[in-house]
């Protein structure tokens, strides 16, 4: 788990839109554990973050953690947000493996 550094809190959560940026471009080379790191981090400033969650279930889907990948999806389900149709595709072939 993430433990917050004191620099750290001259953050806002209008930095999560960077974070979140930045841990996209780490899905698209493959670095899911660069990118996670980064969620983890965007996911202490706002926890609730729809977008934050949607980008963690799909870099724990990538990484093969399809556990963590449905904990996320049944988060956003909770919170009746938007899930995308590939993420709901993903959680029904990953329930398969569990």
């Amino acid at each position: 788990m993430l433990i917050p550094s004191p620099k750290l809190s001259g953050l806002f959560p209008q930095d999560i839109l960077i974070i979140q940026s930045v841990a996209a471009a780490h899905l698209l080379f493959g670095q899911y554990d660069k990118a996670m790191v980064l969620l983890k981090l965007a996911q202490w400033l706002e926890p609730e973050c729809p977008k934050t969650l949607e980008l963690a279930a799909y870099c724990a889907f990538c990484a093969g953690n399809s556990k963590a990948g449905i904990s996320a999806v049944e988060k956003l389900e909770k919170q009746s947000a938007l899930v995308s149709k590939e993420l709901r595709v993903r959680r029904r072939v990953a329930a398969q493996f569990i």
